[in-house]
C-alpha cells in the first residue's frame, strides 16, 4: 500500500482524521516508581547503567553456591548461559572495569528484572534495584582529601531515597554473606525487610580485583518498595511554635545500636527530631562502652515549651534509657 501511495503521490491523497475512541490510559505504578527512583539517585550523584540479563554460572555462584538458575538451551557464549538471579554480578563487574580508568569515585545503579526459577513453571520475574559505590568521596581539590566512600555514604543515599519517597525506614543488623558482618544493615519498613545496604566483603571484592578499596552496595526489592510507597499517608500540619534544641550524651554498651537509643528518645511526645552527631570510644570512656552524642529538638503543636518542661522531658528520656539499655549520662 505504501508503494501505491507513492506512485499516486502523497499530495494527492485526502487527509482524514482517525475514527473511533482513543484507548483509556492506565498508568503503570512500577514504571512511575522506576522514574522517581532514577531521578532521586541521579540527583545523589549516581549513574544508571543497564547490564545483560544473561550471565555465567560462576558469576552467580560467587553470591550463592547453591543457586540453580535457568539455563538457556542455545546460549551465545558461556558468559551468557544463565538467566541472572541478582543484579550484583553485573554491577560489580562494571564497577571494576570503570575503576581501572577513573581516579574519582564511581557510583552506579541499575533497576531491572531478575529471574528466580520455579518448579514446573515460568520463572518469577522480580523487579530489583541495586547500586555500588567505590573511590574518593569528593573530587580532587586544594581543599583536601575527603576520604573514600564507606557504609555511611551508601546508607545516606538510601535515607535520601526513602525520605523523598515518603517512607519511614529503619536499619537493623543483618547477616548477608556477601557483605562485611559489622558493616551492613537490613532496610526495614514496618516489620518487613525490603533490602540491604553494606560494604562488600573483601573476599568477594578480591574476585573482581577491587579488594584494595572499600566497595559499598545496596539492594532493594522494587515490588516491596512500591507497596511501601502505596501505603496510606497522613498529612501533618507545619509546626506553629518554635523548637527547643538540647544535646544529650550517653554511655552505652559498644554493641548497642544507636538506632535503639534514638527509637527510645522518639517515644517522648515532645521529641520532634533526633540526630546522632558524634560517636566516641577511647580513654575517657570505659572499656566495652561507647559515647553517643545526640541533638534533640523538642516541640509542641499547641504551645511554646518552657525550660522546665524540656528539662522534665529530657529527664524522663534519660530514665528510660537507663532502665532499658543501662545507659549513663556522660559528664
Amino acid at each position: 500500500i505504501e508503494e501505491i501511495a507513492r506512485i499516486i503521490g502523497y499530495d494527492n491523497l485526502p487527509t482524514t482524521l482517525p475514527s473511533g475512541q482513543l484507548p483509556h490510559h492506565v498508568p503503570d505504578p512500577m514504571r512511575t516508581l522506576h522514574r522517581d527512583v532514577t531521578d532521586i539517585l541521579v540527583t545523589c550523584g549516581m549513574q544508571e547503567i543497564i547490564t545483560y540479563s544473561l550471565t555465567s554460572i560462576d558469576a552467580l555462584k560467587r553470591f550463592d553456591k547453591e543457586i540453580k538458575p535457568l539455563k538457556l538451551e542455545n546460549p551465545i557464549t558461556p558468559e551468557q548461559e544463565y538467566m541472572r538471579t541478582t543484579l550484583r554480578p553485573g554491577l560489580l563487574s562494571t564497577l571494576a572495569a570503570n575503576l581501572k580508568h577513573e581516579d574519582d569515585g564511581v557510583r552506579l545503579f541499575e533497576a531491572g528484572r531478575v529471574y528466580l526459577p520455579r518448579k514446573n513453571d515460568l520463572p518469577h520475574e522480580l523487579e530489583m534495584l541495586c547500586g555500588v559505590m567505590c573511590g574518593p568521596r569528593h573530587e580532587r581539590s586544594w581543599h583536601g582529601d575527603g576520604g573514600n566512600m564507606d557504609f555511611f555514604d551508601a546508607k545516606g543515599i538510601i535515607e535520601t531515597l526513602m525520605e523523598r519517597l515518603g517512607i519511614d525506614a529503619e536499619y537493623v543488623a543483618s547477616t548477608d554473606k556477601a557483605l562485611v558482618p559489622a558493616r551492613q544493615a537490613s532496610i526495614v519498613v514496618g516489620k518487613e525487610s525490603i533490602g540491604i545496604v553494606g560494604e562488600v566483603h573483601p573476599r568477594l571484592a578480591e574476585q573482581y580485583d577491587i579488594a584494595s578499596q572499600t566497595v559499598c552496595l545496596f539492594e532493594i526489592d522494587m515490588e516491596k518498595l512500591l507497596a511501601a510507597t502505596s501505603a496510606e499517608k497522613k498529612f501533618k500540619a507545619l509546626p506553629r511554635f518554635p523548637a527547643v534544641l538540647r544535646d544529650l550524651a550517653v554511655i552505652v554498651d559498644v554493641e548497642t545500636p544507636a538506632q535503639k537509643v534514638m527509637d527510645i528518645i522518639r517515644k517522648s511526645p515532645l521529641a520532634a527530631r533526633v540526630t546522632l552527631f558524634d560517636v566516641y570510644t577511647g580513654k575517657q570512656v570505659p572499656q566495652g562502652k561507647k559515647s553517643l552524642a545526640l541533638s534533640i529538638s523538642y516541640q509542641s503543636p499547641d504551645r511554646t515549651l518552657t525550660d522546665e518542661e524540656v528539662d522534665k522531658a529530657q529527664g524522663k528520656i534519660l530514665e528510660r534509657l537507663t532502665k532499658e539499655l543501662g545507659a549513663t549520662l556522660r559528664g
